[in-house]
């Protein structure tokens, strides 16, 4: 079977071409092809097998894979349109779309896994969740190695609720399981893999292999794919065992040593887009984009906001109407957004799959909803944050992604000091995911001596430094850092002109690196930090969230000090996202007009993980 240019292995038709009634589990390792015979898969039965769109879901870990999807597919069919009547979205999202559309007081409250706790009961007590999970004819699970806790039960009901001729396509890969090691949250959770408890549950699944690598060519590169998964998947060596084989497999299979992070990256001038810089731990990505100072880059982990795309935010930002033509779009664009990148009949097909209107006009009112919901569409976001340059972050941050190059620096020997066998086998899969992510070259460097810590209410990064004592470094530019009042509030900003001229400084940010710097204010502004550009000092740009403020008080008493830093510097902005509040939320009358009635702010990319006092 051909699709395009690709020419499929036997082994690769044998998934793609199964029964559309099929039930398989496909064992497929890093770089085997695994995304792009799933894809053909659904092409296959969409085209061939006859099914309908709306008869197939797609569940995937992560919102960038679901955007790789929804592209790669539309590439392989006849009809690309048809790709957009396909459930396509991350389990998180799936669940909560089950728990908005059957459960009519639906609120999101305890976090993601409570909200799939709700969904396990709804679709097991509620006869038209049960009918609607009755009509899926086809389901897949991509990185099935990864669904671990609550989830594993919410796919197994999934699976149960479908019709018996309905078929299930289940991707995983036992060596690059590295969510599993975490404890169960809930007693009521089941233990195991999703892969092992479907086998329990479902013994009529057929298990298939995908084992050729056309990621790279490299022959060393090639050898490490298979040794060092032959290492992982070995039940017969220990999990200290298994950590060394890697390690040394790695450091055989690289193509240079690259030193010392910090001497390595103070000597960068200039990467190349398609690389990653990868660390074990948030704390050290961070601490290397600091080091990377004005070298443009992206950040690529946990715990950053969602980037909904600039231009989104500068077409809309005093947009007053319910509707919005085409025309009135186009006129939009050609004024507002600069040349290069997406373009304007891209772009506004895009916003139209979200919230068109038959009548061929945008509901604003439907697009703001979306966007400011937890989980917006994918096609309005970047999956990175940042605009260009080369992506640093954490292995878990790229994993199910490639680069021609990967720079993997690795922990130091006093990381494992404390480590039990359990964690050793753990951080062997780690260490194998990070360096088989490489398509041509693959470097080694020795990351930070020191590793940071975490706030347990937040996940908020910071490493105390040795010298002086009263200092760490802290992450800035969380999820939840920056909110739309911070942006054009009225208690930040005294009016509409003062808030436009903060607007009108990150407009004349959006690309290139820029520095700024936050100061605390006083007990009557909440002790709030104002930021403001090094080049504009006497300009508010905006004002931090107390998420942070509070994060910062905790981080001090953690230090046993009293205070917060009066001064945040080194924050380093890489770029513009747009902030969306829904019509239905209390907080667009605290803002200042016109974005208390569009609803469409621009907020700066702000990142740092400078040292700040705590005297």
């Amino acid at each position: 079977m051909m699709v395009g240019p690709i020419i499929w292995t036997k082994e690769q038709q044998l998934v793609i071409q199964a029964q559309a009634s099929a039930r398989l589990i496909v064992d497929a390792g890093p770089g085997t092809g695994k995304t792009a015979t799933l894809c053909a898969r659904i092409a296959w039965l969409l085209e061939t097998a006859k099914l309908e769109p709306g008869e197939i879901w797609i569940i995937s870990f992560t919102r960038t894979a679901v955007a790789e999807i929804r592209s790669r597919v539309s590439s392989y069919l006849d009809h690309p349109a048809a790709i957009f009547g396909i459930k396509v979205a991350t389990i998180d999202s799936h669940a909560w779309a089950m728990n908005v559309g059957f459960n009519e007081d639906a609120v999101l409250s305890g976090g993601f896994d409570d909200n799939i706790r709700k969904v396990i009961k709804t679709i097991t007590s509620n006869e038209h969740a049960a009918e609607y999970i009755g009509s899926v004819k086809h389901l897949f699970i991509d990185e099935a190695q990864d669904v671990i806790g609550p989830r594993v039960e919410l796919v197994l009901e999934l699976i149960n609720g479908m019709a018996a001729s309905s078929g299930v396509t289940v991707l995983c890969d036992e060596a690059q399981a590295i969510y599993e090691y975490a404890d169960a949250e809930h007693s009521g959770d089941l233990s195991g893999g999703l892969a092992q408890n479907i086998r329990k549950f479902f013994p009529a699944f057929v298990d298939a292999e995908l084992l050729e690598v056309h990621r790279t060519s490299d022959p060393k590169l090639k050898q490490f794919f298979a040794d060092g998964r032959a290492v992982v998947r070995n039940e017969n060596l220990t999990g200290r065992t298994k950590y060394v084989d890697v390690r040394r497999a790695v450091v055989a299979s690289s193509h240079g040593r690259l030193g010392d992070a910090i001497d390595d990256l103070r000597a960068v001038d200039e990467l190349d887009r398609d690389t990653f810089l990868l660390f074990r731990r948030r704390g050290e990505a961070l601490a290397a984009s600091s080091y990377l100072k004005e070298v443009p880059h992206r950040l690529r982990m946990s715990g950053l906001p969602t980037v909904i795309e600039d231009w989104i935010g500068l077409i809309f930002w005093d947009w007053l109407e319910p509707r919005m033509s085409q025309d009135a779009f186009n006129s939009r664009w050609s004024r507002r957004v600069p040349m290069g990148g997406l373009s304007k009949l891209d772009a506004w097909a895009r916003l139209f799959r979200v919230a068109g209107r038959s009548e061929g006009l945008l509901d604003i009112a439907n697009l703001r909803r979306r966007l400011a919901s937890l989980s917006p569409p994918v096609e309005c976001c970047r999956p990175d944050f940042g605009h260009s340059g080369p992506i640093v972050g954490t292995i878990h941050g790229v994993k199910g992604r490639e680069a021609s190059q990967v720079r993997l620096y690795l922990p130091g020997a006093a990381s494992m000091k404390t480590a039990d066998d359990e964690l050793f086998a753990a951080e062997a899969k780690v260490l194998f995911v990070g360096a088989s992510r490489a398509r041509d070259q693959l470097f080694i460097g020795r990351s930070f001596a020191s590793y940071s810590s975490t706030l347990h209410i937040s996940g908020r990064a910071y490493t105390r430094c040795a010298s002086p004592s009263w200092s760490a470094q802290v992450e800035i530019g969380r999820a939840g850092d920056i909110d739309a009042e911070g942006l054009v509030g009225k208690k930040h900003f005294d009016d509409h002109s003062q808030a436009r001229h903060a607007q009108a400084l990150i407009m004349g940010i959006r690309r290139g690196m820029h520095f700024a710097s936050a100061c605390i204010g006083d007990k009557d502004s909440r002790y709030l930090y104002s930021v403001t550009l090094n080049a504009r000092p006497e300009d508010r740009l905006m004002v931090f969230s107390s998420l942070l403020t509070r994060d910062l008080f905790y981080i001090a008493k953690n230090l046993r000090k009293r205070f917060a830093p009066s001064r945040i510097p080194g924050l380093r902005n890489l770029g513009l996202r747009t902030v969306v509040v829904s019509p239905d939320d209390p907080l667009t009358s605290a803002l200042h007009h016109p974005w208390s009635e569009s609803g469409f702010v621009l907020a700066p990319l702000l990142t740092g993980y400078e040292a700040l006092a705590f005297r």
